[in-house]
């Protein structure tokens, strides 16, 4: 589909049968595959595989998709504690949790996941899409009794952090430095 008209929406869980799409969208908005104009529109750092994604589906996490007459214009996922804590590349944010508080209790007294990553097709960007995959993902984690669920955000992906606090409401509880990169570290009320 060329253009950005919404013909045919679905919002819902992803299937296998997805996977290859969000592996596709996901590279098309690396941070290494992008200009510097084009991070100025948003960009990625982790790089899931097909097996990542695989496991997200087959009960690590919940992974939520928004399709147009089954084209994919976005996803957002979570993952459970337990796999985040295998996985390298949150292994300083998880480290950073223990000495945070959020609401007067400090995050590791909550029931919480990690939010792994949130795409939305260029094109399809302010169109309410995002809006739609976290009321979505929300849905799914109150009914595995979440209280919280905490992501990260790098500081100079700023159109992220507009749209993740400004229009989600996530909240800014923290930061920390990992590679060199300057990350905050967010809250998502369920």
């Amino acid at each position: 589909m060329n253009n950005s008209e919404l013909v045919e929406e679905y919002i819902g869980l992803a299937t296998g049968a997805d996977i290859e799409n969000i592996i596709k969208l996901q590279k098309e908005n690396l941070h290494h595959n992008l200009s510097e104009v084009e991070k100025s529109n948003g960009f990625l750092f982790l790089e899931n595989t097909h097996e990542d994604l695989k496991k997200i589906l087959c009960g690590d996490g919940v992974m939520v998709v928004c399709k147009n007459n089954n084209e994919l214009l976005g996803y957002l996922f979570s993952i459970n504690l337990d796999y985040a804590k295998s996985l390298h590349f949150f292994s300083k944010l998880i480290e950073s949790l223990e000495n945070i508080d959020y609401e007067g209790k400090n995050i590791n007294e909550y029931k919480y996941c990690i939010l792994g990553q949130v795409c939305v097709k260029k094109d399809f960007r302010g169109k309410g899409i995002l809006e739609k995959l976290y009321t979505k993902i929300k849905e799914e984690l109150v009914y595995l009794n979440y209280d919280i669920a905490v992501s990260e955000i790098a500081e100079n992906n700023t159109r992220s952090i507009s749209a993740n606090l400004g229009k989600i409401g996530l909240k800014n509880i923290g930061h920390y430095t990992s590679n060199g990169v300057q990350w905050l570290i967010v809250v998502l009320d369920l």
